[in-house]
């Protein structure tokens, strides 16, 4: 398979996430995050990093405003510092992001 053929085989993915995150994405993120992380705190970093995956190229500053961080410039460097914790797990994110596009893949979300 050329590389062509690769990134077109996944290209509807990739403009699904690179465009704008709908309004209620936020809100469904975090409360996502919340059944995997029942810490408000500790579930706001998975959210964030959840979105961070689904949207790259939206900027993370802009993706901390919208989902409340208190100090949305440092949101990328409490990520980072959640990441060494002794709770961080990458399945819950993992879990979030599945049940984000679930409505867009279905079964193959999961």
């Amino acid at each position: 398979m050329t590389a062509t053929a690769e990134i077109n085989s996944v290209q509807p993915f990739v403009s699904w996430v690179d465009s704008r995150p709908p309004a209620n994405l936020f809100e469904n993120a975090l409360s996502e995050a919340v059944k995997v992380q029942q810490d408000a705190r500790r579930a706001l970093h998975v959210a964030f990093d959840a979105l961070l995956c689904l949207y790259p190229t939206y900027g993370s500053t802009r993706l901390a405003i919208r989902l409340g961080y208190l100090k949305p410039a440092n949101a990328t460097a409490a990520l980072a510092s959640a990441k060494l914790q002794f709770w961080w797990n990458d399945c819950h994110v993992d879990e979030v992001i599945g049940a984000l596009v679930a409505d867009q893949y279905g079964e193959r979300a999961n």
